[in-house]
């Protein structure tokens, strides 16, 4: 075998190849290896550089220079930003001429660090300069730290010494086993390669080539290994790309605001609730602690606790200013760590204006009510009182305090219905009682009850129904109820000799009945607020007429219950024009 010109043949190719392989492959790595270590020396460099920046701002530049250098075992240069030299560890630094045009220096004025590779001119040695300042303090120093260059050559040299060692003995021992191996397995091998190389590029389920199958052995189930993995890894894949778009998708979707925090409070993501709620970019937002955009006392104190509390906590700020004022609730979960081994909190952005405006306005109805209430419970206890003090053997006395005892009684009796039909309007917004029916029967119907009292009070009633059946889907007891008010006030408040015309009109797909009087009319300024609870124009006078405050609220209602509108037009003094627009049926 020996003898085999073949063999020899073989032989000579693989060493030939072996050798051009190793020689190609030392050439390459060194090229490599030297950028790699001169790249390492660099940021050694700028790590001991920022370190000694660090103890010279902190111990505010009273440090030994001397003793800085030794730590960071390189020479070290305090340098003025003009360039002035204020102290070398391996020279005299007012010997020494402006370092400003220096590459180093100039790089870190602009950038905070700059790095430079040449012959010193004070050493006259090769050396790695590394410079760093604070950019944004015009009055920080710059400190430089160099290095000879020999440290790393020397490096360089002893690895390179160590591959030619290892390159002959690779030679050597490759010489042997070359022509064995190569014939034997470098097709199957490169086949599988080809496979692997098809994952890396997202092929996971791309079949793997069955050639190399010749080879026998155990190449082919390695083969069908790879190929089950391939697809395995396809499906867990388009599972987990599956996963990612619903997750994204509901981020995006979702009401309330999502933000990711870091320990520090830099926002690594934020969805688009956060960034409509904040009234910020997902740019201004990401990568920044959050605190730089949000300058609120509650947030620093949020940030400050996340790394420290093991439940969710919350706070709740205003933004904004006036009208446009909002209140945001933000909740934090205690800190979780990623698959990444990163540490993250989640913080959700809730809008709480609706929730503080609702409290508000629960808070005024119920001291309105407390107030309402009040004024007829303490006539009626005083006036009992006065009974039970006497007056009541009093014939003449009796009589007109019994008739006052009753209309408070009355009073709070239709103030406490009132209330009652509120709650019900502003409850359950769905209403089964509902029926189509014509408004013109409908408001007939109510403004026949008042034709007795309008002739007493002297007033002129007018009725204007539509030209033809105007029919509507209504709950009959409720919109009589608010015609009933809009009548009653518009009789209530048109003095003797006056006019109250009440008319139903079509226009296109809507119904409109109105109400005008020719009465005392509601200043300008008072006419936006008619609609609220328990506002009064002139309470005196309302409560003397049997006002409640609630009437005009309850038409409203009642109005917008319907899928409908309430308008008001009044001039002081005129009179008023009240309009009920509801749709058609």
């Amino acid at each position: 075998m020996w003898r085999s010109r073949l063999l020899w043949r073989l032989l000579a190719v693989n060493i030939f190849a072996v050798l051009a392989f190793v020689a190609v492959s030392q050439a390459y790595i060194e090229l490599n290896l030297r950028q790699a270590l001169r790249a390492e020396a660099m940021a050694d460099l700028e790590s001991r550089a920022r370190l000694a920046f660090m103890a010279l701002r902190q111990a505010g530049g009273q440090v030994d220079l001397n003793e800085v250098g030794r730590r960071a075992d390189a020479r070290v240069t305090l340098i003025r930003r003009d360039g002035v030299v204020l102290a070398d560890t391996d020279a005299d630094g007012r010997a020494m001429e402006s370092h400003l045009q220096r590459l180093e220096i100039q790089q870190a004025l602009v950038n905070g660090v700059g790095m430079d590779t040449r012959i010193g001119q004070t050493l006259r040695r090769e050396m790695d300069y590394v410079a760093v300042t604070d950019p944004k303090d015009a009055d920080a120093p710059l400190l430089r730290v160099a290095r000879p260059t020999e440290v790393t050559n020397a490096r360089l040299n002893a690895m390179r010494q160590g591959l030619l060692a290892i390159a002959g003995a690779l030679l050597i021992v490759g010489s042997g086993l070359a022509l064995f191996a190569t014939h034997l397995i470098r097709s199957p091998i490169e086949r599988l390669r080809a496979a692997a190389e098809g994952m890396t590029e997202g092929r996971l389920d791309a079949p793997v080539a069955t050639a190399a199958r010749a080879a026998g052995g155990d190449f082919s189930e390695l083969e069908a290994a790879l190929h089950s993995v391939g697809v395995q890894m396809r499906q867990r894949v388009n599972e987990l790309e599956g996963q990612s778009r619903e997750l994204a998708s509901i981020m995006e979707n979702v009401s309330d605001g999502l933000l990711l925090v870091d320990p520090q409070g830099e926002v690594a993501l934020v969805n688009r609730a956060a960034t409509r709620l904040l009234g910020l970019s997902a740019a201004q937002l990401e990568g920044k602690p959050l605190w730089q955009n949000l300058r609120h006392p509650e947030i620093h104190d949020l940030l400050d606790t996340l790394r420290e509390v093991d439940r969710p906590s919350s706070v709740k700020m205003d933004l904004g200013a006036g009208a446009s004022t909002r209140t945001l609730e933000i909740v934090a979960t205690p800190m979780f760590e990623t698959a990444e081994g990163e540490k993250r909190s989640v913080l959700l952005v809730r809008d709480r204006t609706e929730d503080r405006r609702l409290e508000q306005m629960r808070r005024d109805f119920v001291a309105d009510v407390s107030h309402e209430l009040k004024t007829p419970l303490t006539s009626i206890k005083a006036y009992v009182e006065t009974l039970l003090d006497g007056a009541m053997d009093d014939v003449e006395a009796r009589g007109p305090f019994l008739e006052k005892i009753r209309n408070n009684a009355e009073r709070l009796t239709k103030l406490v219905s009132d209330i009652l039909d509120i709650s019900r309007l502003e409850g359950s917004p769905t209403d089964d009682a509902r029926q189509r029916m014509d408004l013109n029967l409908l408001v007939e119907r109510v403004l026949a009850q008042f034709k007795e009292r309008a002739e007493r009070r002297r007033v002129t009633l007018e009725w204007v129904p539509a030209a033809a059946p105007a029919f509507a889907v209504v709950n009959d007891e409720d919109l009589s109820e608010a015609v009933e008010n809009l009548i009653d006030n518009a009789v209530k408040y048109t003095p003797e000799g006056g006019k109250v015309s009440v008319s139903v009109s079509t226009h296109d797909d809507r119904h409109e009945i109105a109400v005008s009087d020719t009465g005392i009319g509601i200043p300008r300024e008072s006419l936006p607020r008619v609609f609220e609870r328990f506002f009064r124009v002139d309470k005196a006078r309302s409560r003397a007429l049997g006002g409640t405050g609630l009437g005009l609220s309850i038409v409203k209602h009642v109005a917008l219950r319907h899928g409908g509108r309430i308008d008001a037009d009044s001039e002081l003094g005129k009179g008023s024009v009240f309009r009920i627009s509801l749709p058609a049926a």
